[in-house]
């Protein structure tokens, strides 16, 4: 009786072992197209020892567990957050390059050859009237375009901290949420639960939160994890997460804060991914420029007022600037204007050398002239410069470009990697739902002898 109990007992165990791989394999194929699902699988291990062993018990479900590649996650996290970086220089730095660029003449580089080539015409004509007009009117459209330049440049800052503001909002959310599915990993795993889709969703969002921020997961107890940032920074620790923020200081500049709880908050220069595009977009490559194009403002208005001043007008009168003087270069170019003694009274632009060559001398308008080739104080001319800002912005759109291509690429490949190892096979499930089928139906197999052999003996006994 106790052998055909044992029997018994083994065919019981098999069959509720086989049952858990069939539902298994039933939730791997009903989330094959599941974003993000980890196949999982069951461990069998045996109970009892030796086949002879009286006490032999079969198998049982061992360890349910989903199919990861650790070292792969660790890739993928680096080329999502690598994506991010570039894919977000290119959304805040192409609608500057769009807003440099409009096309028709109307870009600053133009602009600045429009005023010079009205002041050669000009020179053919010092006393006349309309070719003044026309050149003050040319000098006053290339101080507009040095405002709406800057401008633009500004705007898109504006842009960048809004919305660095709303992508922090989200990744708090998404940090907290992880916190909260770590503690619930941690119960389940403690009370011998299976956490695998918990894991799951938390590595769902770790993958969102790798597009925003570099980050690295770090394997704690009990299926919970450390998530720390490129400085090792903690953000989240033993089921609590820490709130980031964005701020603007007194300078001007962003910068991405980590709540330090009973300490200070602690700034992440290099957080990386599409916070750390938008950061250095805002704090390097616009704020960059929009400082070259103050000092070019500056500097050439300095240097235009200097000849100009030197010379007279029509009426005799020198000493004149034909730029509102400037008193720093920050805002320059936002803050160049014509002089109103220029635009309300045309005889005082300075186009004679001296008294003397009054009213048709054309002797200052030749100095003024040389500037168009003349190195400022960075060593570049005034259309070199006007150029190079549209220069810059544009090298960085393209470089970001490539270079969001090549992480695309990569992680295309990691994600088919990945999949291949943790992914869901149609026909792989297929094979495991028969084999596992076969084994139910010979646990089946083997109760039903049991029940004939303890019906036998029942038999023989009566």
């Amino acid at each position: 009786m106790s052998s055909v109990g044992n029997l018994l007992s083994l065919g019981r165990t098999a069959l509720l072992s086989h049952q858990s791989r069939m539902e298994t394999v039933q939730n791997n194929i009903a989330n094959a197209s599941t974003p993000g699902y980890r196949r999982q699988r069951v461990e069998l291990t045996t109970l009892g020892g030796a086949y002879a062993n009286p006490e032999l018990r079969g198998v049982q479900v061992g360890a349910q567990e989903s199919v990861r590649a650790p070292f792969i996650d660790r890739q993928l996290a680096h080329h999502r957050g690598e994506f991010g970086y570039q894919a977000a220089r290119i959304e805040a730095e192409s609608i500057v390059e769009a807003a440099l660029n409009p096309g028709n003449g109307q870009d600053l580089a133009s602009q600045v050859d429009s005023f010079f080539s009205s002041l050669r015409n000009l020179s053919s004509n010092p006393s006349g009237a309309i070719e003044r007009q026309d050149f003050i009117e040319s000098a006053q459209e290339m101080t507009r375009r040095f405002s709406r330049t800057r401008k633009a440049m500004a705007d898109q800052q504006d842009q960048i901290f809004t919305g660095m503001q709303a992508r922090v909002d989200s990744l708090n959310g998404d940090l907290e949420q992880i916190a909260q599915l770590d503690g619930r990993i941690k119960q389940a795993v403690q009370a011998g639960q299976h956490a695998g889709e918990l894991i799951d969703k938390r590595d769902r969002l770790i993958a969102g939160v790798s597009e925003q921020i570099s980050v690295d997961v770090v394997p704690r107890e009990a299926g919970t994890i450390q998530l720390i940032d490129k400085s090792g920074a903690a953000l989240v620790e033993a089921g609590k997460a820490r709130t980031l923020q964005v701020e603007r200081t007194a300078a001007g500049e962003l910068q991405l804060l980590l709540d330090g709880g009973a300490a200070a908050p602690r700034k992440l220069d290099t957080p990386g991914g599409g916070l750390g595009g938008l950061l250095d977009s805002h704090n390097e490559l616009l704020a960059g420029q929009i400082a070259d194009l103050d000092q070019l403002a500056y500097d050439f208005a300095n240097e235009f007022n200097a000849v100009h001043g030197a010379g007279v007008g029509t009426d005799g009168v020198g000493g004149r600037d034909f730029f509102v003087p400037l008193g720093s270069p920050d805002g320059a170019a936002r803050n160049l204007q014509v002089s109103s003694l220029v635009t309300t009274n045309p005889d005082a632009l300075a186009t004679a050398a001296d008294p003397a060559g009054v009213p048709g001398g054309n002797g200052n308008i030749e100095q003024m002239l040389t500037l168009q080739d003349a190195a400022l104080s960075s060593g570049n001319t005034l259309r070199q410069g006007s150029r190079g800002v549209a220069i810059a912005v544009g090298k960085s759109v393209a470089s970001a470009s490539n270079m969001a291509e090549a992480a695309s690429a990569s992680l295309a490949q990691l994600e088919s990697l990945e999949a291949s190892v943790s992914g869901v096979s149609l026909e792989e499930e297929m094979v495991a739902m028969t084999q596992a089928q076969r084994a139910f139906e010979a646990s089946m197999k083997l109760i039903q002898v049991g029940d004939e052999m303890f019906d036998t003996i029942l038999s023989i006994k009566r």
